[in-house]
């Protein structure tokens, strides 16, 4: 369902250039040699094809942080009764 969020153990860690496209200096610097980055603020779509998909980096970040890859079934979670 389009709005509706994970919630904050899904959270992807990203810095504010990949996030806003708000670049330090020894980013736009790095990137002036390597190519153009993509922001998510600039487009999902661009940022997706460069980057992979959300669920994708999800998994990167936990493989690297050595947690378990659970994915829920849904975004719509039921309240706790």
């Amino acid at each position: 369902m389009r709005g509706h969020r994970l919630g904050h153990a899904f959270t992807l860690p990203l810095c504010a250039g990949h996030h806003r496209g708000q670049w330090t200096e020894p980013q736009r610097q790095f990137w002036r040699g390597v190519g153009t980055p993509a922001s998510i603020a600039a487009g999902r779509k661009i940022f997706n094809k460069r980057y992979g998909t959300e669920y994708e980096l999800y998994l990167v970040v936990q493989k690297d942080l050595m947690l378990a890859a659970d994915w829920p079934a849904s975004k719509v979670f039921k309240r706790a009764s």
